[in-house]
């Protein structure tokens, strides 16, 4: 088991510590796994450990998550509402039917209306 150790810098996407990092100044920092206090200049705050071959590292709502592989791909719940809305408007845009006859409703259609 090979695990990895992920920071985030500023917000961003977790990830590997780089080999080199710039400050806003521009100057370099190296080694910034054996330098806590480069990595806090930079912004660098730790995530978390994780193993490659197991787990994935996955975006829920505004932050991220380490989950088990096969868990990678489930809809995070934080997505529902825009994915229940993107259905209801794929279902009005196809159009409705009633007492046997089908309604149009794309949207020209309904402004016609």
């Amino acid at each position: 088991m090979t695990t990895v150790d992920l920071y985030r810098r500023k917000g961003g996407a977790p990830a590997e510590l780089l080999a080199v990092a710039y400050t806003d100044q521009g100057y370099s920092r190296t080694d910034l796994a054996n330098q806590p206090d480069s990595r806090a200049e930079l912004g660098f705050m730790f995530f978390g450990r994780f193993d490659p071959v197991m787990q994935a590292v996955v975006k829920h709502g505004d932050g991220y998550a380490i989950v088990p592989i096969e868990d990678a791909g489930a809809t995070d719940p934080a997505d529902l509402p825009a994915l229940v809305d993107a259905e209801r408007d794929r279902r009005i845009q196809g159009g409705i039917t009633f007492n046997g006859t089908v309604f149009q409703t794309d949207d020209t259609s309904r402004e016609r209306i």
